[in-house]
């Protein structure tokens, strides 16, 4: 009865570790300059948090759990700067970055149309298979590992039947690879979306408010000064177009 009760609980942990863990990405973005940086991945079954590796005070506490010997990182909801998964309420955010504002977006979860390739190649100690697919103007070629079955990935690329360990655009201007993967409990402490805005309606809303800007800059400036600004290019940024506009085009 014993063993019984023993073998069981062991399945228990080892399912919940195949679901749960801590990626380190090298990211690199290469749009009107080449930028690198480290980027990390928590997740479980249920969400995922994707966040910059610098530590903030405060930001995240790290303990051994005794009875399984894994590592549990308790997440807080200071940490800058997120793109935040959360399965249970079919909605992503992510803290955008606009002038000096910090607004959470919210966007439902992500469907990316990806096409299963057969091509496989080993990343790590994880057997990876290709994936292609399209996503607000950029074509993405992502390996998974079914090995960690969880649908989730880096950034907002998410979707397959299995961890997204490598992922990059056809141009590669934008890239994620995986360089350390480490399978233990996760827990994810609630972050407060409460006020978070609707994506569409921050995208809409950002010439209005450049607007609103340049008009306070007018105000300090001398009598004949003049300022102007404008809103970046999208082709260098990650997201080129958006659903709803494409389905407007197409109904005109």
């Amino acid at each position: 009865m014993y063993k019984v009760i023993a073998i069981c609980l062991l399945f228990s942990v080892n399912t919940f570790c195949q679901t749960s863990g801590y990626v380190e990405y090298d990211v690199s973005k290469n749009f009107s300059g080449e930028f690198h940086t480290v980027k990390t991945l928590r997740f479980n079954a249920t969400q995922s948090i994707f966040t910059a590796l610098k530590k903030v005070e405060g930001d995240s506490e790290m303990t051994t759990d005794e009875e399984t010997g894994g590592l549990t990182v308790i997440l807080s909801s200071k940490t800058d700067r997120f793109v935040l998964n959360d399965l249970e309420k079919d909605s992503l955010f992510n803290q955008e970055i606009f002038f000096k504002q910090t607004p959470i977006t919210k966007e439902k979860t992500t469907v990316v149309p990806w096409k299963l390739q057969d091509s496989t190649k080993i990343i790590g100690e994880f057997k990876c298979q290709l994936a292609i697919g399209k996503f607000r103007g950029r074509t993405y070629h992502a390996w998974f590992t079914q090995d960690i079955p969880v649908r989730f990935g880096p950034w907002k690329l998410q979707g397959l039947p299995g961890l997204i360990l490598e992922a990059n655009d056809e141009q590669n201007i934008v890239s994620y690879r995986a360089k350390k993967v480490s399978m233990s409990p996760v827990i994810i402490d609630s972050i407060n979306t409460d006020e978070a805005m609707e994506l569409q309606s921050f995208i809409k809303a950002k010439p209005q408010y450049l607007k609103d800007i340049e008009k306070k800059m007018r105000s300090k400036l001398p009598r004949n000064g003049t300022v102007e600004m404008n809103l970046p290019n999208r082709n260098t940024q990650q997201e080129i177009s958006y659903e709803w506009e494409v389905e407007a085009l197409e109904n005109n």
